[in-house]
């Protein structure tokens, strides 16, 4: 009807606006065959930004972003809350600088782009002292946007929360001001470990009032699934065939570690079926995956043997397989592994990842861990 070919009569139904329109469609005949083909059409499938990874240049390698399409635009533009990143090398963490430069690089061009260590020693002022000069220089000053990467370090958390809580207040008060900052925090697997197992991720999480000073908001890093594969292949323009987006998914798993090597492979034409045999080196990828922090790795063989911890029961039965587990850290574990995407929680209860499984049961039970 916005196109002006149908209006509606005074009943429920349309006609079309103009008699001319048919010369235009066609005879009834051919308008019937049409519609008859269209009927037998599978339905367009509406593209959902939550799942989606856009590709990165150049798109004949098939190459995607570790961030999914509505993870791109929140990070995309200074607001009051501080964005957090979190994920593993699985995840494909290690391209998120690189992913986030060249994406606010194209965003706003005028901005001025830092990557900054958050394991530093004086990062705390190093990135206090560019806030200030952005500060000072006012309205006319370029867009500063600041990349915040951590690693892997036996360090006690609490420096990084409250570089983090300082971060958020800088943040609204430059929002506030107009003066465009924008804060992106990587934070790696382990690290998350050692904040949740502290207590300080839960306090991270939590999304409180943009008026609050402590305002945060992290974006995980997910796994691919069947509708962000499928969009992928009409992206690359290259129908899968039968039977093909699944058995990718049972290889890979969907870690990005694992797909996007065949992903690219397969993109330029190339022999993809030893890249689907699975990692080569289980425990790296059980590393990369965050599956060897802590006591993360006998609890996930635990829980394969066991089951999820649906009753107290069950949660002390964990406990006791996992090197003497408090009862209470049952839960810290199960979060961080929600977080990490290494397990699934719905209505059903709580869903392993069954090539990670598969990988647990597969090492040693002297496997040390990290």
């Amino acid at each position: 009807m916005g196109l002006g070919i149908l209006r509606g009569t005074s009943s429920t139904g349309y006609r079309l606006r103009s008699p001319n329109v048919l010369r235009l469609v066609g005879g009834e005949e051919e308008v019937l065959e049409q519609l008859g083909r269209f009927e037998n059409e599978p339905p367009d499938v509406q593209a959902d930004a939550r799942v989606i990874h856009l590709p990165v240049e150049p798109r004949e390698k098939g190459i995607t972003s570790p961030l999914t399409w509505w993870q791109e635009n929140q990070l995309s533009f200074p607001r009051s809350s501080l964005a957090v990143v979190v994920g593993s090398r699985a995840l494909a963490l290690d391209r998120v600088a690189t992913t986030l430069e060249s994406l606010w690089s194209r965003r706003a061009q005028h901005a001025q782009i830092t990557r900054i260590d958050a394991n530093g020693d004086n990062v705390h002022s190093e990135v206090y002292r560019r806030i200030r000069e952005a500060y000072t220089r006012g309205k006319r000053a370029k867009d500063l946007h600041i990349v915040l990467e951590t690693r892997p370090t036996g360090r006690d958390p609490s420096a990084l929360v409250q570089l983090l809580d300082d971060l958020v207040k800088w943040q609204t008060n430059l929002t506030t001001e107009k003066r465009g900052v924008l804060i992106g925090c990587i934070i790696d697997a382990p690290t998350w470990y050692r904040l949740s197992e502290s207590g300080k991720a839960g306090r991270l999480k939590k999304r409180q009032a943009p008026k609050d000073s402590k305002f945060l908001e992290a974006q995980f890093l997910r796994r691919w699934n069947r509708a962000a594969l499928l969009d992928w292949f009409d992206v690359v323009e290259r129908p899968p065939e039968t039977g093909t987006v699944d058995r990718w998914l049972e290889a890979t798993g969907g870690w990005p570690s694992l797909l996007n090597p065949v992903q690219e492979a397969f993109a330029s034409g190339a022999d993809v079926s030893t890249l689907l045999a699975g990692p080569s080196n289980p425990e790296a990828f059980l590393e990369d995956a965050g599956v060897l922090s802590g006591p993360i790795l006998p609890f996930y063989r635990a829980m394969t043997e066991y089951g999820d911890p649906v009753d107290e029961e069950m949660v002390q039965l964990l406990a006791e397989e996992t090197n003497g587990l408090e009862p209470e850290q049952v839960g810290v574990i199960l979060d961080y592994l929600s977080d990490l995407d290494l397990v699934v929680r719905d209505r059903d209860g709580i869903h392993l990842d069954p090539v990670v499984a598969s990988l647990v049961n597969r090492l040693g039970t002297g496997a040390a861990a990290r």
